[in-house]
């Protein structure tokens, strides 16, 4: 049986945390000034999002495909607080990200998200930085699919039992995090595994040990399509390099935008939210998430960044400097 304080999308499939994700695409030109602008807009927006209680914010950068997206995550009681004041500070963010020249493609999505090992990201030691400003000390593999809502979401259902399956060689890697996505609205499943930078060639070195043995099991499931990989950094933001804005006291119209979030998300009922995985999880605003083909493996990492098809290459040797073969995201309507 779940505990008290997870929900479950489907048998065996729990969650206790909902993500709203922005994301965007930037440009390389100019040295990548885009991408150092959308971040220096993301920094002037994080001592709101720490505001939120229970919040926990994550960035990937993917060079490969020129991917920028925040992840925001929430508890799932906390949840219907958020959505009800607009996701805040979205709307200011996503305006201020369209504005900079070089950036397209911002959309919005929110999804379940849950961690599979125990604990806060692991001690990931030094950063890394390869444009100003843009500091990373996680590298993540993504195995993702589509999966079908017919016959009670049996395919989800399966593809969970093979991530049941598969999960203690990945929580056998040193420092590993591991967080599975399921989006009821565009039927993502995804599982993204990230380990410090340090400890990243060892992992790629045996081929991204189970990855093989997973991405068959996955494709054998039928429902189970566009079984699809990728490589990213991914950085958690924990609170600590800015700091939330004091409360100023007065009415709430009156309080700045992180108190009155407090307000709204600690007031949540714990039965409260959405209860059919259908809620958790769709697009909005400009709605589809962009193809993704074809992965440069990690030479473009700190370059950074790219994906692969559901064929099998072997991967390019490590270079932190070498821009790897852009690639798209799977379509998620």
């Amino acid at each position: 049986m779940p505990a008290k304080k997870d929900k479950e999308l489907a048998p065996g499939v729990l969650f206790n945390r909902i993500a709203r994700e922005w994301r965007c695409k930037w440009s390389a030109a100019s040295e990548a000034s885009s991408l150092v602008e959308a971040n220096k807009v993301l920094e002037e927006f994080m001592p709101m999002l720490w505001g939120i209680p229970g919040a926990q914010v994550q960035r990937v950068v993917c060079g490969g495909c020129h991917d920028f997206k925040v992840i925001t995550s929430v508890p799932e009681n906390g949840f219907a607080g958020w959505e009800t004041d607009a996701f805040e500070p979205e709307a200011q963010f996503v305006e201020a990200i369209k504005e900079i020249d070089g950036i397209d493609q911002v959309e919005t999505q929110t999804y379940t998200l849950r961690s599979l090992t125990a604990g806060p990201t692991p001690e990931s030691g030094e950063m890394t930085e390869k444009w100003p400003g843009i500091k990373f000390n996680r590298i993540a593999r993504e195995w993702r699919c589509k999966w079908s809502s017919d016959n009670d979401k049996a395919s989800l259902v399966a593809a969970q039992k093979v991530l049941d399956t598969h999960l203690p060689k990945l929580e056998a890697l040193t420092k590993v995090q591991v967080q599975r996505v399921v989006c009821g609205g565009c039927l993502d499943f995804k599982v993204v595994t990230s380990v410090p930078v340090s400890n990243w060639p060892e992992w790629e070195g045996k081929a991204f040990e189970p990855e093989a043995e997973f991405l068959a099991a996955l494709g054998a499931i039928a429902g189970i399509t566009k079984v699809e990989t990728q490589t990213y950094t991914l950085a958690p933001l924990e609170s600590g390099a800015w700091t939330a804005p004091e409360d100023e006291g007065g009415d709430d119209d009156d309080a700045p935008p992180a108190k009155r979030q407090r307000r709204l998300v600690t007031d949540v009922d714990d039965e409260e939210g959405y209860d059919e995985a259908e809620e958790y999880g769709e697009e909005e605003e400009e709605g589809e998430e962009e193809e993704d083909d074809g992965d440069p493996g990690t030479a473009g990492l700190l370059g950074l960044g790219g994906e692969e098809d559901d064929e099998d290459e072997d991967a390019p040797d490590f270079d932190p400097d070498e821009e790897g073969e852009e690639g798209e995201e799977d379509d998620e309507d």
